[in-house]
């Protein structure tokens, strides 16, 4: 069982950006072990001790502007597990100048531990260059879900996937093995006709002994109104990557294929945070 160690909060050794969180299993449940964050990042923690941490990953103003470098690292000890989410939907600025933006993500998730990362759909602008770099690293034992998920843009602005450019990767190592390896890359015209009559684009993954009974659901292949999926199966997990109609129709695949996390999260996050 880990040593109660206090809380961390100081960001004096990050980077701009930059954001961290290391949680542990202390006293019989879940808990924040340590916490920075230096602006524009911010990081919230709505429930910091209980059967999962709560963790709300931000920016100020709720958006990523041209020129942004943001790195979120969390660190899930063993038996311990987190939610890690947003405030709601995050925004991609448009980038006239093309300096591009970039969000990295890592999760390091030990023996027994469990990372749920499920943050609001991103909603790219006209114009915007965007860089999504995910790395989820689990030792043999722990176990891993993670969702993404593109929207076209504003459809009130007459957006539909004028985004300069989207480049989104994804990868899942388990030990020294790598067992997915996702990569999206789309610009211009070429982002606007492969993906011309869909108004989303997402990502459901699962793995690891905490994540089975989603697995079994998925390979199932129970369909939603609206959504074309594909499902990959992968060693102790799987990989679902659909395209929607709508968010409202992508959200609803991932809702209905995750209700076997409440009882590990506590509670539901799709009614409490998404």
């Amino acid at each position: 069982m880990s040593t109660s160690l206090p809380v961390q909060s100081s960001p004096v050794t990050l980077a701009p950006g930059e954001a961290r969180a290391r949680i542990g299993w202390v006293d019989g449940a879940s808990a924040v072990l340590a916490q920075q964050a230096r602006t524009p990042a911010k990081l919230l923690a709505p429930y910091a001790r209980g059967p999962a941490v709560w963790l709300c990953h931000l920016t100020f103003g709720g958006g990523v502007v041209a020129g942004d470098q943001l790195d979120m690292a969390v660190d899930v000890e063993a038996a311990a597990s987190v939610l890690l989410s947003t405030q709601g939907a995050s925004k991609v600025y448009k980038d006239p100048q093309a300096q591009g933006s970039r969000q990295g993500m890592t999760g390091r998730i030990a023996d027994g531990a469990l990372l749920a990362h499920v943050p609001h759909p991103l909603t790219a602008y006209a114009g915007a260059h965007y860089r999504q770099e995910s790395l989820y690293h689990c030792q043999p034992g722990g176990s891993c879900c993670w969702w993404e998920c593109v929207s076209a843009g504003r459809p009130d602005q007459g957006e539909h996937w004028h985004a300069s450019h989207l480049h989104l990767a994804t990868t899942l190592q388990v030990g020294e093995t790598v067992l997915v390896r996702d990569r999206i890359s789309l610009q211009g015209d070429d982002l606007r006709a492969q993906l011309a009559q869909w108004r989303c684009m997402f990502t459901l993954g699962m793995y690891g002994p905490r994540c089975q009974e989603g697995v079994q659901a998925l390979a199932q292949g129970q369909a939603i109104d609206g959504c074309r999926i594909s499902v990959s199966p992968i060693a102790d997990g799987c990989v679902v990557r659909g395209l929607a109609r709508d968010v409202e129709s992508a959200r609803a695949f991932c809702c209905a294929h995750s209700q076997w996390l409440i009882p590990q999260l506590g509670d539901d996050p799709w009614r409490s945070l998404l």
